[in-house]
């Protein structure tokens, strides 16, 4: 058997579960990998659940994990019992060998199941396991493009709005799932969470969508940051960095702020794009249109206000504020990882947006 999948693969089709021998789990997304173990308990999806033994990584002997992978199942289930160790990347980089020669085996009554951060691809483990056991991704999907490879949006969203429906009992709409997934910054823990607290708010047989989840889900910090965005926008930098100030106050991440912040500024861009495009092609779209094709809503003055700040921001920031957005994720996740160097790309945004001389491009986002 050969078998290695990416989480979201093997939640939907567990019948990979191999009888015996090795899995190794690995990734950075833990509430994947909790996912992954609890469906494995149950049999790859079956009716019984399988015996569970678990062992901690930095005290367990090797020839006790041996001796309960060669003892039957006291259940005397069908499956095989599970011998787990998590946080196991220091025990397979000190017993490799040893793994490479127990995922070779054909005669084992158990499945020793490793709990990893780090990927084994391109050692003989990988590939003795690959072989005969089971390798699971629980990381984040992701998808090439752009020169390397980056995070698979839309399979994300279908992953948000298929739990919703099998998990929680609810109907989310794509919108509404793009707009959770800015909010909670691809944690998929957190997601979860989310969509638990919106089954609890819907009345029976509604759905939610986007205005449920900004509701729901954002809340005053959501409120608080779409309004400083709005109000860069309008051209008073000073009322949108003490509003941004309050967030940081409040121990708000720069990371987590910067997702609701770009699915807002996002919207203009894509506005800005559908444009664009019909002029291109000799169609006709005006900018009102336009924004509503990018989310905006006709309630209040929204759709009002988001014409004349589409036009105050102008064509040459909107079309470098994509490059904008995408330089300044990236920075927050890499060099600006720091909350005090993070507000410093948020701030930055903030003056470039309230000016509307000043046009950013991937170059003015870099910050020394």
């Amino acid at each position: 058997m050969a078998s290695s999948l990416h989480a979201f693969d093997f939640l939907q089709n567990s019948d990979t579960l191999p009888k015996s021998g090795v899995c190794i789990l690995y990734g950075d997304q833990r509430f994947l990998m909790i996912e992954v173990l609890h469906q494995m308990q149950r049999g790859g999806g079956g009716d019984e659940e399988l015996q569970v033994v678990r062992f901690n990584a930095s005290q367990v002997l090797w020839a006790d994990l041996i001796d309960e992978l060669d003892t039957q199942s006291l259940f005397m289930s069908s499956g095989p019992k599970l011998v787990v160790l998590d946080d196991a990347d220091s025990f397979i980089s000190e017993y490799r060998d040893k793994l490479e020669g127990l995922a070779q085996r054909k005669n084992l009554t158990g499945l020793l199941v490793l709990m990893s951060v780090k990927s084994t691809a391109g050692t003989k483990l990988h590939r003795y396991v690959n072989e005969s056991g089971l390798i699971v991704e629980c990381n984040l999907p992701t998808t090439s493009g752009g020169g390397g490879k980056r995070v698979d949006d839309s399979r994300l969203s279908k992953w948000i709005i298929a739990r919703a429906k099998q998990q929680h009992g609810f109907t989310l709409a794509p919108d509404a799932a793009n707009l959770l997934k800015e909010l909670c910054g691809n944690e998929l823990g957190r997601i979860d969470q989310e969509l638990a607290k919106l089954a609890l708010s819907i009345p029976a047989g509604q759905n939610a969508n986007q205005e449920t989840v900004r509701k729901v889900v954002g809340g005053w910090r959501t409120e608080t940051m779409w309004l400083a965005i709005d109000t860069a926008v309008d051209g008073d930098a000073a009322s949108s960095l003490k509003m941004l100030d309050k967030m940081f106050r409040n121990e708000e991440s720069p990371l987590a702020l910067f997702g609701q912040i770009g699915w807002s500024l996002r919207r203009y861009v894509q506005a800005y794009q559908l444009l664009e495009n019909a002029r291109l092609s000799g169609t006709r779209l005006d900018r009102r249109e336009a924004l509503l094709k990018a989310g905006f809503k006709t309630y209040g003055d929204e759709l009002q206000r988001a014409e004349a700040r589409m036009q105050r921001l102008g064509g040459s920031k909107l079309q470098q504020l994509g490059d904008w957005l995408l330089a300044a994720d990236q920075q927050l996740k890499g060099s600006h990882s720091h909350e005090s160097r993070g507000r410093l790309v948020l701030e930055k945004l903030v003056f470039f947006l309230a000016d509307p001389r000043r046009i950013p491009t991937r170059k003015a986002a870099a910050i020394g």
